[in-house]
């Protein structure tokens, strides 16, 4: 859902705050169908202090800022789940923080793929080794070489220039969570609660 006050330009995605001084950009978050782009706007703050853009096409539902304040207002269920969305959210951007701080390269690629793969729902990643530099702050080489160990594996498949297969999401699972245990909970908890609210 994408929530815009008056004039507001809004994408999917999230980066860092891109300042006007020379400044190290990194992807501090990932959305996807069941995310929100526009909270600061929909808790009356105005515009966001970072950069969002698309990295793979899609659709999403959009309203006007105060037409979704006042459904909060309204509704308690509304408030809870959008309370629910902000923890999500703060959770796994301190995750991805402490992941680029604590975690070998590998790692924090193979979290990385992991979480595209839960974001567009697919294991079949359009991504190139400098789009995933770019997003991690991390040399192109030393991306090369870690997908090379990945694909020496059997872990991840090159689908030519361009994608990423994933092949044993199971091993990219295990070493993310000897790395970051916790990494997904809090996503997969989230998309629970959402499931039983739309069986009750």
């Amino acid at each position: 859902m994408l929530v815009e006050a008056p004039g507001d330009k809004v994408k999917v995605g999230m980066d860092a705050p891109a300042a006007e001084a020379k400044t190290v950009e990194m992807q501090v978050a990932m959305l996807g169908s069941d995310d929100c782009v526009g909270v600061q706007a929909l808790l009356g703050l105005g515009m966001a202090n970072y950069r969002s853009h698309v990295e793979v096409g899609g659709w999403a539902f959009s309203c006007a800022a105060q037409a979704a304040r006042r459904l909060l207002g309204e509704n308690e269920k509304a408030r809870e789940v959008m309370l629910r969305y902000v923890d999500l959210q703060l959770a796994e951007t301190w995750q991805l923080t402490a992941s680029a701080m604590g975690n070998s390269n590998d790692a924090r690629i193979a979290i990385w793929l992991l979480q595209v793969a839960s974001v567009i729902g697919d294991t079949a990643i359009p991504v190139t080794h400098q789009g995933i530099s770019n997003r991690m702050n991390i040399r192109r080489p030393s991306v090369t070489e870690g997908l090379q160990r990945m694909v020496d594996q059997g872990w991840i498949r090159q689908a030519g220039r361009g994608r990423l297969d994933i092949i044993n999401v199971e091993a990219l699972m295990q070493m993310a969570y000897h790395h970051a245990p916790g990494q997904f909970d809090h996503r997969k908890a989230f998309r629970s609660y959402l499931e039983e609210l739309r069986q009750s």
